[in-house]
């Protein structure tokens, strides 16, 4: 089965897709106002709210590289059936704890399993379409993943004011259930046959003349290309100082903003709305003018919006910046994970994606406890001004060392 245009390849890209949508749905209830639970439902502090986020990176790095080692193994759709079904149960268990060591513990293992899911659902993506269509078949599954995206926080926001958070974690383990359930139905795993025009010349496994599969080498001895090895540290770089800045953006936003709960959850909408009107084109635009430069953009424009939403005191002008941010967002996200298979070894994109995740989220692991001690020592705008120096330097590195598509 070669890459690109089987009906099987299209039939896994629009069942990701779909279940995606189905999926994110369910867990956008609860993560975005996740900071605000903690702090006013079980009287975490700032400081162990970065702690529980931390420690969350943690398992969440660890599962997607072991996940995504194994899922070119044993297959990508058994890992990801077996860690979605795990993560349902837990999700509902959520919903059942009342202290915050327990809520805590089952955070932990719910990042355990979603990270496995979330590195190899992208690697058998990648693996389902050919290098001239990735941007869009990324796309296409952000699109679908965005629509509950944009519902997710505006309800849960909603529902969370007038029956609690409690009944989020119920409706997420429901949607994580359809989801895993229509993933075991449909999806295959896919079989690689290497043409010149999937892979990038960065690529080091060969197959032979006859066709059938050479002997393998080891994946960190002769897989791992300077330019793959420099972008992962970009993605490391980018991971660090996203997620000091995403952990504390509902807080900032309630606290320092003052805005209502509901308003907190419409800003995440009013974002996502963004992320979906230009998440299409952008993944045309990642097809056409190639991966390098779109990241470049958007790791420049992202910071300096965030930095205006930092300073705009609420009302109108935090939505319209918050909303460029998804533009940034949008135009990142097809290229990003399109420019990492096309420096992957073939056949490792499993452990590829895997071990992009343990870079980016290893080092990233302390970001969200920083940002809580930055927050409560230097001051809530120390954040922004950590990513735009952060990522203004990632941006440069990108358009140094990696090569463009040709």
């Amino acid at each position: 089965m070669t890459i690109g245009g089987s009906f099987i390849n299209k039939r896994n890209v629009f069942t990701l897709s779909i279940t995606g949508l189905i999926i994110t749905a369910g867990y956008q209830l609860w993560d975005p106002l996740l900071p605000v639970f903690l702090e006013e439902e079980l009287r975490a502090s700032v400081t162990l709210i970065g702690v529980i986020y931390t420690l969350s990176s943690i398992f969440y790095m660890t599962s997607a590289f072991i996940g995504g080692y194994l899922s070119d193994r044993i297959g990508k759709k058994k890992i990801i059936v077996i860690c979605d079904f795990i993560a349902t149960f837990l999700s509902f268990s959520l919903a059942l704890t009342s202290t915050l060591v327990e809520f805590s513990s089952l955070l932990l293992l719910y990042s355990l399993f979603f990270g496995a899911s979330s590195s190899v659902t992208r690697a058998l993506i990648a693996e389902s379409s050919s290098s001239g269509k990735r941007g869009m078949a990324f796309s296409n599954f952000l699109f679908l993943s965005l629509i509950g995206q944009i519902a997710g926080p505006a309800v849960g926001g909603s529902l969370a004011k007038r029956l609690g958070f409690t009944i989020l974690f119920a409706l997420s383990s429901l949607t994580f259930f359809i989801g895993t359930l229509l993933r075991f139905i449909f999806l295959r795993d896919v079989k690689i046959s290497l043409s010149n025009d999937d892979f990038s010349e960065e690529t080091t496994t060969q197959e032979d003349s006859s066709g059938s599969r050479g002997k393998e080498a080891h994946y960190f001895q002769n897989g791992l290309s300077r330019p793959l090895l420099v972008y992962m540290g970009c993605l490391a770089m980018f991971g660090f100082a996203d997620d000091m800045v995403d952990t504390f953006i509902s807080l900032y936003s309630k606290s320092v903003l003052s805005m209502s709960i509901e308003e907190v959850g419409f800003l995440f909408s009013a974002r996502h709305l963004a992320m979906l009107l230009f998440v299409l084109p952008s993944g045309a635009l990642t097809d056409k003018v190639g991966e390098k430069k779109c990241i470049v953009v958007s790791w420049i424009l992202s910071p300096i919006v965030l930095l205006a939403f930092a300073f705009s005191k609420g009302g109108i002008l935090s939505f319209v910046t918050y909303f460029l941010d998804g533009v940034a967002w949008a135009i990142r996200q097809p290229a990003m994970p399109s420019l990492l298979a096309r420096l992957s070894p073939p056949r490792k994109y499993g452990t590829t994606f895997g071990f992009s995740y343990l870079i980016r989220v290893g080092v990233g692991v302390p970001s969200p406890m920083l940002g809580g001690l930055m927050w409560e020592t230097i001051g809530p705008l120390s954040l922004f001004y950590n990513y735009l120096l952060i990522m203004v330097l990632a941006a440069l590195m990108v358009h140094l060392f990696i090569p463009q598509k040709k």
